[in-house]
């Protein structure tokens, strides 16, 4: 049992600690909320042919993403003063905190798993959407050349061949 109980006479599980942890929760499923709306508008752009929509939420991604590295990093820090571990799942910082964890903690803990459970689907949706319109690219620019696409890299024990084919450079022009 993981439980290490919040005991407001041990000085790491002072309330301001606790409610920075409760306001870190809130602040990743905040941000995780945020990623769900990016996925949403790249799904747009994939359903528009819209590049320009496509490329504006990768950027919106990453600068979502560094900013929740930068949240659960703080999420780690006081989960280690309150409960002595930084490493806990979600579902384990419930049993570890006990029951003096505050209401509002717990309500922020729920709706960051809840959040993380909405992006966990809209990822694997967009992932088979952009499976799906890059198979469709590929079976039209097959089409359109009268052939099979060429492979990007090459076969398994094969490299090209002949004369100046096997450096990165030609030096023979």
């Amino acid at each position: 049992m993981l439980a290490v109980s919040l005991d407001p006479q041990i000085p790491g599980h002072c309330p301001e600690h606790v409610a920075a942890f409760e306001e870190t929760l809130k602040t990743e499923r905040r941000l995780l909320d945020e990623l769900v709306a990016v996925l949403g508008a790249q799904r747009l752009g994939v359903s528009r042919n819209d590049l320009s929509a496509l490329d504006d939420s990768v950027f919106a991604a990453q600068r979502i993403l560094r900013t929740l590295a930068e949240a659960r990093r703080r999420h780690r820090t006081l989960l280690a003063v309150l409960v002595g571990r930084d490493d806990l799942s979600l579902q384990e910082v419930e049993e570890a905190m006990g029951p003096h964890m505050p209401l509002g903690t717990r309500r922020a803990l729920y709706a960051l798993n809840d959040a993380a459970h909405r992006l966990a689907g809209e990822l694997e949706q967009n992932r088979r959407i952009l499976e799906g319109a890059m198979t469709a690219g590929e079976t039209l620019l097959r089409a359109l050349t009268g052939g099979t696409r060429a492979s990007a890299t090459y076969a398994s024990g094969s490299a090209p061949s002949g004369p100046g084919r096997s450096a990165l450079v030609d030096r023979q022009a």
